[in-house]
């Protein structure tokens, strides 16, 4: 059993000096005053743990600036952020069919740590 302790955790990007953040809604990496990828997660604490972990939500790169390590760097202060700030863990999910993402997350230290991991998805409709 787990809960969202309080608002979203914003992490910063500093691993290039070629690009700056701005303040907001999660993170956005800058590129010559061009946005080309955001991450933000959230510290999540178990009832049954004293450390809290550090849940990855989410980590985008517009498709124009992909293969360049944007991804990469977002990820990994992510990573540098949890350690640093008493974390237990830093964790993420995705799918083994996103190579892309996994490849991100194994050059992070990452480990898959299930083979038969199932996501389970609630659909609900919306009236028209």
């Amino acid at each position: 059993m787990s809960s969202v302790d309080g608002p979203r955790t914003h992490v910063r990007p500093r691993a290039r000096n070629h690009y700056r953040t701005l303040p907001g809604s999660g993170e956005r990496s800058i590129l010559d005053g061009e946005v080309v990828g955001l991450i933000y997660g959230y510290k999540l604490t178990l009832l049954d743990d004293p450390l809290p972990q550090f849940f990855v939500y989410s980590v985008g790169v517009h498709s124009d600036y992909q293969d360049r390590g944007y991804g990469s760097a977002l990820f990994q202060y992510a990573v540098d952020y949890a350690h640093k700030n008493g974390f237990g863990e830093c964790f993420v999910l995705t799918n083994k069919s996103n190579r892309r993402a996994c490849r991100v997350y194994e050059k992070a230290g990452g480990v898959a740590s299930s083979d038969d991991a199932v996501e389970y998805d609630i659909v609900f409709k919306r009236e028209e």
